[in-house]
């Protein structure tokens, strides 16, 4: 469960008072409710929009201004809703044990200055940053030059505590910039427009999550170039619609249709666009958990509505997401239109094929984390059960053409020598099926339905369910592995004799992609 900072005296008193040992009604009944506003907010908010996050933010390249500026946005919301919604569900199950924890959010997307962003944000994060670096680097008492120095240390360490990545570093270098600036602008007591103010924070949070979840750097500075507009500003809409006349002053339109990474919600895409105008409406001017809280009595009637909350919540598990789950697997509305599929399949490949091709190689760092995991279960006598995910043969095919083959079969040596390793990976009956044509089992190149999920558990737990294929989940090590390779090799010799169109799709979209690599290049 994530949770709010906590330091010893905030924590450790609270078990040594012998009140808070007894039961209490109220607390349960404030902890229940934070606990239950909390939990909507991470299961019907967050984790509604983060497949839109995925789509948008994991292909840089491809976005449109619109498409962008929805990914941004749905991360922004996707981030705070998830994260305050654990931080509630935490302090709410705290609550109903009668120990309190501080708040660690409180309306951020209301701030209107950066240094009023981090009083609401994370507060407990900004409170260690605070009292542990800052202050003890000098605070604001060596003057401005030491002051500034200061701020810009505190976030780029702060940056680096969320991870070991450059995105994260850049990220708290740039909120180093914003606090910088903040109090410089305070000094020149030059009063501005509480909206303005507000939109330009706004926007700047905005700016720095992009580079925070970007997968690289230059995959952030992309998205924020089409962002801004420089790589053209392409509008939904039709040439000869009603939004035609935005033509005449620069925009591009595109139908509804071909906006790939443009996400639905009911099966429409103009509501994804309400929806994340409502979340814009709602973090800016409703209260939120801890204000409706302050504001709770206890009543029938408030235990009915939390009651209905939870329930939703429940119900909301078997509801199939509009873009990346649902019983036709991955995307199930793009199954429907075979056009539309292989343009999204097509995007997909291309984007592993850059991979492969520009970043793909052994990690001993890697390797040496998992035989950490696999000594760490066997000197605690646990059953460690490995596996390699399956993914579609198309795929193995963008290695191929990557020149990675060789690359990715030294990977599977080097783990079976760690440990043995079920094998999902290669030509079998489940990954081999024909592309496009209302596939059972997978709906792009790597993403497999939940028939195909129940088989690998099947296999993984020797549960007779589902008779699982015998080709589908082999279980290799030192002494398998290189006949193991061998047929993977016949296997795939036999499965390019009998799809070629697949084949040819695959050299169609490496032809493209070798085009881009070399204008980068260039």
């Amino acid at each position: 469960m994530a949770r709010p900072i906590l330091r010893h005296d905030e924590l450790i008193p609270q078990f040594r008072q012998l009140r808070n040992f007894i039961f209490s009604q109220k607390n349960m009944a404030l902890g229940l409710s934070l606990f239950s506003l909390g939990l909507c907010k991470k299961v019907l908010i967050a984790d509604t929009i983060s497949p839109w996050v995925v789509g948008a933010l994991n292909n840089a390249y491809e976005l449109s201004f619109i498409e962008a500026w929805v990914g941004a946005l749905s991360y922004t919301f996707q981030l705070y809703f998830d994260f305050s919604g654990y931080s509630d569900m935490a302090i709410g199950l705290g609550l109903m044990f009668n120990i309190k924890l501080p708040i660690n959010f409180n309306s951020p997307y209301k701030a209107t200055s950066i240094s009023d962003f981090w009083r609401r944000w994370h507060i407990t994060l900004s409170n260690f940053l605070r009292d542990y670096l800052y202050i003890p680097l000098g605070g604001s008492r060596r003057g401005e030059v030491r002051r500034y120095s200061n701020l810009l240390t505190t976030m780029l360490l702060g940056g680096l505590w969320h991870g070991a990545g450059w995105t994260y570093v850049i990220w708290g270098g740039l909120h180093g910039v914003y606090v910088s600036i903040n109090h410089w602008w305070r000094k020149l007591n030059i009063p501005m427009p509480k909206v303005l103010a507000w939109v330009i924070t706004f926007v700047a949070v905005i700016v720095s999550w992009v580079l925070f979840r970007a997968q690289n750097i230059q995959d952030g500075l992309e998205i924020l170039q089409t962002m801004a507009g420089l790589n053209g500003v392409l509008m939904p809409g039709e040439a000869k619609g009603k939004l035609s006349v935005l033509t005449n002053f620069g925009f591009q339109l595109k139908s509804w249709s071909d906006m790939t990474y443009l996400p639905e919600l009911w099966g429409s895409k103009i509501f994804s666009i309400l929806g994340l105008i409502g979340l814009t409406f709602s973090v800016s001017f409703l209260p939120n958990t801890q204000e409706i809280l302050a504001k709770l009595k206890p009543t029938w009637w408030w235990a009915v509505w939390i009651g209905i909350l939870t329930r939703v919540i429940d119900s909301n598990k078997n509801l199939p997401n509009n873009i990346f789950d649902g019983e036709n697997g991955f995307i199930p509305y793009l199954n429907v239109d075979p056009k539309k599929t292989k343009s999204r399949f097509e995007k997909i490949m291309g984007n592993y094929y850059v991979g492969y091709h520009t970043t793909y190689q052994l990690s001993t760092q890697l390797l040496d984390e998992f035989k950490k995991v696999v000594d760490l279960c066997q000197q605690n006598k646990i059953k460690l059960i490995s596996y390699i995910s399956p993914a579609h043969a198309t795929q193995w095919e963008i290695i191929k053409s990557s020149g990675q083959w060789s690359t990715f079969e030294e990977w599977k040596r080097k783990v079976v020598e760690i440990s043995d390793v079920f094998d999902f990976y290669g030509y079998n009956s489940i990954t081999t099926e024909p592309i496009h044509n209302n596939m059972e089992n997978y709906t792009d190149n790597s993403h497999y339905t939940p028939k195909v999920g129940n088989l690998i558990l099947n296999r993984l737990l020797s549960y007779k369910k589902e008779e699982v294929p015998e080709d589908f989940g082999i279980l290799i090590n030192s002494e398998n592995i290189e006949s193991h390779l061998i047929k993977i090799r016949q296997d795939r010799e036999i499965w390019v004799k009998n799809h070629p169109n697949e084949v040819n799709l695959v050299k169609e979209i490496k032809q493209k992609y070798d085009a881009k690599l070399a204008e980068k290049i260039r």
